[in-house]
């Protein structure tokens, strides 16, 4: 074997491991998990009386928020009407466009699980995260 057939072997090698490292850190990034650091919030002073059924309406309306937010243009509005005479629960959650849809869906999942422990029964509310927000109301917006 020559030099040169040498020499193009060890190129050849180095190029196709250069090519498979760039693809698995290529993957490792569209893997990552978004980024839920708190931003800000915005509670309403009013809460929602302990078994008030407005927190059926607000916990059905929260989770289609997760379930539909990032297959509708990551910019979603929705609203559960009343029964029995409770308000109905209205919604909006907001993706950053430059995250996947699973990273959006992670996102909001993070968010809806932490926004009781951020705003504790408000009636409204308003949570943003780095990668998502989310707004609940007890009125149309």
């Amino acid at each position: 074997m020559s030099i040169s057939s040498k020499f193009q072997l060890r190129s050849s090698t180095s190029l196709l491991l250069l090519v498979a490292l760039m693809v698995v850190m290529g993957m490792d990034g569209a893997a990552a998990a978004p980024n839920t650091n708190f931003v800000s919030s915005a509670c309403n002073t009013q809460k929602i009386p302990s078994g008030n059924p407005f927190f059926t309406n607000l916990r059905a309306m929260l989770a289609d928020l997760k379930q539909n937010t990032a297959f509708s243009g990551f910019d979603y509005k929705t609203s559960r009407a009343g029964s029995g005479g409770a308000p109905t629960a209205y919604g909006r959650a907001i993706c950053k466009s430059s995250i996947s849809q699973s990273d959006c869906s992670a996102c909001l999942s993070n968010l809806v699980g932490r926004i009781w422990g951020i705003c504790s029964n408000a009636i409204g509310a308003r949570v943003q995260l780095t990668d998502c927000f989310i707004q609940y109301e007890q009125h149309s917006f």
